[in-house]
């Protein structure tokens, strides 16, 4: 089922995460994302879309630029983790640090729906998750 989650936009949120797949996980394998992004203005307003693509590990994940009614927040690189060491087998555990924009005065909240998808080479799925999270200014 959908997972909720709620911050402040100017602080920082970690996701911790624990996958033991069927094969070896490498950075050949992506996250793809989907998300709408709406801005509280009379009630929920959609203002945008994003859809991005991303190594699991091993390589930097570029999040465009993102616009959100008027305003524009820069796009920036993640630091994705490390690949996991053959010796670990198929598990892959950790945490990634989700920095998010700091400065940032809106006068309103924002809320993302995404649908997350971590794929094999092959574009199988390995795994998907619906995720709704709502920021407040």
């Amino acid at each position: 089922g959908p997972t909720s989650c709620c911050g402040d936009l100017n602080s920082d949120a970690t996701m911790a995460y624990d996958l033991e797949t069927d094969q070896f996980p490498t950075s050949a394998w992506r996250a793809h994302i989907k998300a709408k992004l709406f801005a509280k203005i009379f009630g929920w307003q959609h203002v945008g879309d994003v859809e991005m693509s991303c190594a699991i590990c091993g390589e930097p994940c570029h999040i465009p630029d993102i616009h959100v009614s008027v305003v524009t927040v820069a796009g920036r690189d993640i630091e994705m983790p490390d690949c996991p060491a053959q010796e670990d087998g198929n598990k892959f555990l950790g945490t990634l640090a989700l920095m998010l924009p700091k400065g940032l005065s809106l006068p309103t909240s924002v809320k993302g729906d995404a649908a997350i998808q971590l794929l094999r080479p092959d574009a199988s799925v390995v795994a998907s998750l619906d995720l709704t999270a709502v920021l407040q200014s």
